[in-house]
């Protein structure tokens, strides 16, 4: 069957793909691009790409500070 992959930045830490990094660059750039419209006088308002900025940022570094069982909660098992 078919199957399509698509490529995701690799988080430095984990060194395995993320998609709430690849999020973030990508608002990021984004916001780049719309702030230079912007000045340029070709768009009046980027507020929608800031938020989704925004977001992305919490979201990324939400989990970025998450331990490594997320939000499991450990608990012990007797044998």
């Amino acid at each position: 069957m078919f199957e399509f992959r698509v490529p995701f930045i690799i988080d430095p830490r984990t060194k395995e793909p993320s998609v709430s990094l690849s999020m973030l660059v990508i608002s990021f750039l984004g916001v780049l691009i719309a702030s230079g419209l912007e000045m340029s006088g070709k768009v009046e308002n980027t507020s929608i790409l800031m938020e989704a900025f925004y977001a992305s940022a919490g979201l990324y570094w939400g989990r970025k500070f998450q331990g490594k069982s997320g939000n499991n909660i450990e608990t012990e098992t007797k044998a």
